[in-house]
């Protein structure tokens, strides 16, 4: 028999462990762009960052989310097609909304850097941030498909 109490307060102390790990590495990097960047960049690094982050939550559609709950249980029907095919089905939603995204920030980089970021240098910073969001949202699959 498993003993529950051990397994949960392992898996407790692992997540409280890579959560401070990972608040410390954030505040790090923060304090490192403080110190490299004027005030008029650290501005707009964290404007178009706010920016690119509100479109996250369309990036989507709770798909990757989703695999949470589903893929425990095609594990516990023993049920392993389906897994790979949910994987599959949510990095595909995934490209399609992520490319839209990006298509649209690329395309409209220009204007939004003039005229909602009132700066010329936001277009640059719009264009490698939407890179990396693209990426970046493959890995949020990868996640929650191994949690």
């Amino acid at each position: 028999m498993t003993n529950y109490t051990k397994f949960a307060v392992r898996g407790a102390t692992i997540v409280m462990i890579i959560s401070i790990l990972a608040a410390f590495l954030g505040y790090l990097v923060r304090l490192v762009l403080a110190r490299n960047l004027n005030v008029e960049e650290f501005g707009l690094f964290y404007a178009v960052f706010a920016f690119l982050g509100f479109f996250g939550m369309f990036k989507t559609f709770g798909f990757d989310k989703a695999l949470i709950k589903f893929i425990p249980e095609f594990r516990h029907q023993k049920n392993y097609g389906l897994i790979k095919s949910s994987i599959i089905y949510a990095s595909f939603i995934q490209l399609i909304t992520n490319s839209v995204i990006i298509i649209g920030v690329y395309l409209f980089s220009s204007y939004l850097s003039v005229k909602f970021f009132h700066i010329a240098e936001a277009a640059i910073v719009l264009k490698w941030m939407a890179i990396a969001s693209f990426f970046d949202s493959f890995t949020q699959v990868l996640k929650f498909a191994i949690n």
